[in-house]
């Protein structure tokens, strides 16, 4: 049984003898407790399990210094790990990370990040109790699959997500080395043909061998870590390519802000499956308060001194590609990292993580370190990271003119027209700007209206659709009402003038970006964002570099 699914804990002070915690929401009952000893790292909590019947498995054992004044008690719980530090001094945030650090009788390391509530604590008696760290890192090196660098150019391509599959078959024309024939395989069959048939899956692992075989792609020999520079305007960013552990996925060490699409999640899981390849990577992100950030910022800047494995310019965005050459020192460095957060690439989290599980179950020799529980990702600091507003336009403006629906706009803020030489894009949070009628308008909903302690509720996409999509032009889902449409903010403002003007569609909304903050504070909430409410600019390349884990013919062997 997954340690997620088994243990809770509850804090209680030795010196209250005999007494309990009662019991809460997936917390243990009273006599089904199992005492252990513990080490508190830096906000981090390490135990020494020893209780045969808790995991279903032999004694798998931490050693560390026992608590002062403390102990914990682990038990039989629910789908979620809980932490109540019910003796705990109330000052310091930390999140509280369970570990049972060795592996006994072919039995995986297990790691659990506890997400409801934090672990909060700055205890006197826990003097002692500082000691060795015993973390698992969040990242991996990989034998990257990647581009022969003088084909890096011709091979890259824009995500399979940010474009269509018309999109897709006109990018790719005269390029049979595009990784689009990957990515996009049903381009290479005639209009019309179900994206989602099975030929089309093995298409895309045919033309991926294909790739190898001609050597336009070449599979390294040994893991590796890479450092990945994008530049655009004045923009720059730097992150990770590596890989994570879907376990961590599962677990919501790495958080989630998005509700994924049964289709789409499906999709990609079936390209997975076929192809045992992770050919696109999830686009992740850590907090700039992270213990160890400033030092990951500054080791992802000196892997960049040697000369690049690749570099290139495509769609105005400046690639460019390097071999990380010490990886044990990311790798430490990011045991200290408490969550990652997926900025773009939920529906290949969640397949990734679909293929963990179905993998481990199918091996009857599943040890936890093969390849097929990971997922390829980039990690970013949250610091380098640029969200553009994804903008709205609306068909029509239903049983409204465009007089009444001022009217009605009027009683929900203050409007004033935007003049002709001024931006039309908001400057500041809780303001809209519309495009109706052939002109711009400012909406500014009322500061005392808004709930800025709700995450949800406060977010400009939330707001435009609660008080106006939703009362005023009847778009109640605007994930399925085809009466709405989405225009990334790459494509500017003049995008919805363009549209509006047209006469395609009657209404555009321009709105302030979702900042990186805001996005941070739903995912530690647990919450999921209304749709389309970010766009990460710019955007991962794909083809740069892939992750090849075990087939299920391998189990046999």
């Amino acid at each position: 049984m997954h340690l997620a699914e088994a243990l809770a804990i509850e804090m209680e002070d030795r010196g209250r003898a005999g007494e309990r915690s009662a019991p809460g929401d997936g917390q243990a009952g009273r006599g089904e407790s199992h005492a252990v000893d513990g080490v508190v790292v830096r906000g981090h909590i390490c135990v020494s399990i020893q209780s045969r019947s808790i995991l279903s498995r032999p004694n798998v054992s931490l050693t560390g210094p026992p608590l002062a004044s403390r102990r914990l008690h682990i038990g039989s719980a629910g789908a979620s790990l809980q932490w109540n530090p019910s003796y705990v001094r109330k000052t310091h945030e930390r999140h509280a990370n369970v570990v049972s650090g060795e592996s006994l009788s072919g039995s995986p390391p297990l790691g659990v990040t506890s997400k409801n509530p934090l672990c909060r604590y700055d205890d006197p008696s826990a003097e002692v109790v500082l000691g060795q760290e015993h973390r698992v890192s969040l990242i991996h090196s990989f034998k990257a699959i990647r581009p022969h660098p003088p084909h890096a150019a011709d091979v890259s391509c824009p995500p399979y997500d940010v474009i269509s599959t018309a999109e897709a078959r006109a990018l790719a024309q005269d390029l049979p080395d595009s990784y689009l024939h990957v990515i996009r395989p049903e381009i290479d069959f005639p209009t019309g043909v179900d994206p989602y048939g099975a030929e089309i899956y093995e298409q895309a692992r045919q033309n991926l061998d294909r790739l190898l075989r001609s050597e336009i792609l070449l599979e390294e020999d040994e893991p590796g870590l890479f450092v990945y520079r994008l530049v655009r305007g004045g923009h720059r960013q730097l992150g990770l390519a590596c890989t994570v552990d879907a376990a961590e996925y599962a677990s919501g060490r790495i958080r989630k802000h998005e509700k994924t699409r049964p289709e789409k999640e499906d999709d990609r899981t079936r390209h997975l499956d076929v192809s045992s390849v992770h050919a696109e990577a999830v686009f992740l992100a850590f907090r700039d308060d992270a213990p160890t950030a400033d030092d990951i910022c500054e080791a992802l800047v000196a892997a960049t001194t040697d000369r690049p494995l690749m570099h290139f310019v495509a769609d105005d965005v400046t690639h460019t590609l390097w071999r990380v050459p010490d990886p044990e020192r990311f790798k430490k460095l990011f045991a200290a990292v408490p969550d990652l957060y997926i900025a773009d690439g939920h529906h290949r989290s969640a397949a990734g993580g679909r293929i963990a599980s179905e993998r481990a179950a199918a091996n009857p020799n599943h040890s936890g370190d093969e390849e097929y529980n990971r997922i390829l990702a980039v990690v970013f600091p949250q610091r380098e990271l640029e969200i553009l507003a994804y903008n709205r336009v609306v068909k029509d403006l239903g049983d409204l003119t465009p007089q009444s629906l001022m009217d009605r706009l009027k009683e929900i803020g203050s409007i004033e027209a935007v003049g002709a030489d001024e931006n039309p894009t908001p400057s500041e949070p809780g303001t809209l700007c519309i495009r109706l009628d052939g002109a711009w308008l400012r909406l500014t909903f009322p500061p005392e209206t808004i709930d800025h302690d709700d995450p949800i509720a406060s977010l400009d996409v939330s707001l435009l659709q609660k008080r106006i999509l939703e009362p005023l032009l009847g778009i109640g889902d605007p994930r399925l009402d085809a009466r709405i449409g989405f225009v990334g903010g790459s494509r500017g403002t003049a995008e919805l003038e363009r549209l509006t003007d047209d006469g395609d569609w009657a209404i555009g909304f321009s709105l302030h970006p979702t900042s990186m903050d805001e996005l941070l504070r739903v995912a530690d909430a647990g919450e999921i964002m209304p749709p389309k409410s970010t766009w990460f600019e710019p955007k991962l390349r794909s083809g740069l570099f892939a992750h090849r884990f075990e087939t299920t013919e391998e189990f046999a062997r």
